[in-house]
């Protein structure tokens, strides 16, 4: 347990430098139309580049993150980094559809995030927040819901990520509104192995057209799955099958292999 203890205080330590010397760095992973495959947008998937570990993945830090307070800078440091990014891409003339970022219900409460939003270089694409199913939905408070809808009055969607990992209900959707959801991954992934997780997504795609709500399928990883997907009226697709996270500089040849 002291072990454990000096390792999360080393770890706080770390980020709050991490912070301060900038180490936070936004990859992309490509999202396609489960029709044609072609790119329908990009999803924000934030990385540490830590000066001995190297690049780490959120799961490494965003947990002890949240508990010393600073999930919300990083978020704020992932939506100014991201959208530089697509607006050079749009400058040298790339299309981006859309731009998804990951947003804490911390940051969500955030009074400097409508000002945030305001100080970001005009995009052609459409930006989109993500937030997570296991944050609780069904009891919304009223400051919420307003800034909903202050977000949507600013052309912003809302997407609920990891949708069936068991929070989210049909009452808490049809109050969020959300523009789509993300299947969680390990809906997906055992398609191949178990047919009847084709049974448990095809009401989940069904309830999403039903509620006009865009479902997105996470976890793609072979073309079997893409076909699966397609089959049960999943409208977009995500996985390694089309890309691994990357950094901005391989982003840009995705999008120019695609022009060429």
């Amino acid at each position: 347990m002291k072990a454990d203890t000096v390792a999360t205080k080393t770890l706080a330590d770390e980020l709050r430098c991490a912070l301060e010397e900038d180490e936070f760095e936004p990859y992309f992973q490509t999202q396609h139309f489960a029709g044609d495959h072609v790119i329908s947008g990009v999803e924000v998937l934030m990385r540490w580049r830590h000066p001995t570990k190297g690049i780490l993945p959120p799961a490494a830090f965003l947990e002890v993150a949240e508990t010393i307070g600073i999930l919300s800078e990083i978020d704020a440091i992932a939506l100014m980094k991201s959208a530089e990014i697509v607006a050079r891409l749009e400058a040298d003339g790339y299309y981006v559809p859309k731009i998804s970022v990951n947003v804490s219900m911390e940051r969500l409460r955030d009074q400097e995030l409508l000002f945030a939003i305001e100080c970001l270089p005009n995009l052609q694409a459409q930006l989109t927040f993500e937030i997570l199913e296991t944050v609780f939905i069904d009891d919304l408070d009223a400051s919420f819901k307003f800034l909903l809808q202050q977000l949507e009055a600013k052309g912003i969607g809302i997407e609920i990520d990891d949708f069936g990992s068991g929070r989210a209900s049909i009452l808490g959707l049809t109050q969020i509104e959300p523009t789509r959801f993300k299947s969680d991954k390990d809906l997906v992934l055992p398609l191949l192995d178990r047919p009847e997780q084709k049974a448990l997504l095809k009401p989940i795609v069904a309830m999403g057209k039903a509620l006009n709500i865009g479902v997105t399928a996470e976890g793609v990883e072979t073309q079997a799955h893409a076909r699966i997907l397609e089959e049960i009226g999943v409208d977009t697709l995500q996985g390694y099958y089309f890309c691994k996270p990357l950094p901005a500089s391989q982003l840009v040849n995705i999008f120019h292999r695609r022009a060429a």
